[in-house]
């Protein structure tokens, strides 16, 4: 298991990597909040992330959120950032998380409407976009993005706050950018009509730097901070 330590010395070089990118783009580190990716991740080396600075977690299952959560710090900010079933989002809205960022049809936001009536609850959300328009990937298509946008605003339970970009794996980071210019065009267009529409979660570890330079909010990071996976 990866050790405290280690978290501490990745989180301060990606905290470091994130504010050399700011620079070179002209903008504010502060702008720009790092979102751990912790899914197979065991509490004890999540809490060792939030002692280092983490404030915001992104599980991609319901179900392994409903296990961790209660074992974790209550200040930790959680968000959904998996593919989410319609037939989980009961749960979903009862966990209560920051922002469901994997909202991926019109369908699954009126199904969290209605969850979210029913409970006398708010949630937040993200669109999630399919940027590569990659037929196995989940997400709206970006000439898609502007109507589907519309149509989420309107669900008076639901905050529509911005987009979640996923990207084709590539082996050299500059071949995200262009994705990545695509989403920040989107943000511009959407965020003219619909002014809380600010967040944009874009870059892995993969790209990172790249998705900062871009305009990107938030940057989703697991193997930065906690190492390989198949290490442990």
């Amino acid at each position: 298991m990866i050790s405290e330590k280690a978290i501490f010395d990745n989180w301060v070089s990606v905290k470091n990597r994130i504010d050399n990118a700011c620079h070179r783009s002209g903008r504010k580190p502060q702008e720009v909040t790092l979102l751990g990716v912790t899914k197979t991740m065991p509490a004890e080396v999540i809490e060792a992330a939030f002692k280092a600075g983490l404030r915001d977690a992104g599980e991609n299952r319901v179900q392994e959120l409903l296990e961790k959560k209660p074992l974790l710090p209550c200040a930790l900010r959680w968000h959904l950032i998996g593919h989410l079933q319609g037939n989980k989002a009961a749960r979903a809205v009862e966990l209560k998380c920051e922002v469901v960022q994997s909202v991926d049809t019109v369908e699954l936001a009126g199904r969290l409407d209605r969850m979210c009536s029913t409970r006398g609850l708010k949630q937040g959300i993200l669109m999630e976009i399919n940027l590569g328009q990659e037929p196995q990937k989940y997400g709206f298509l970006p000439h898609q993005t502007a109507q589907a946008a519309v149509a989420l605003a309107k669900f008076p339970n639901l905050l529509l706050r911005g987009l979640m970009g996923v990207v084709p794996l590539k082996s050299n980071p500059e071949e995200s950018r262009p994705y990545y210019q695509e989403a920040a065009r989107l943000m511009r267009d959407i965020g003219r009509e619909i002014e809380e529409f600010r967040i944009c979660s874009l870059g892995t570890s993969q790209d990172f730097e790249v998705a900062v330079e871009e305009g990107s909010t938030m940057v989703r990071l697991g193997r930065s901070i906690f190492g390989d996976r198949t290490s442990r």
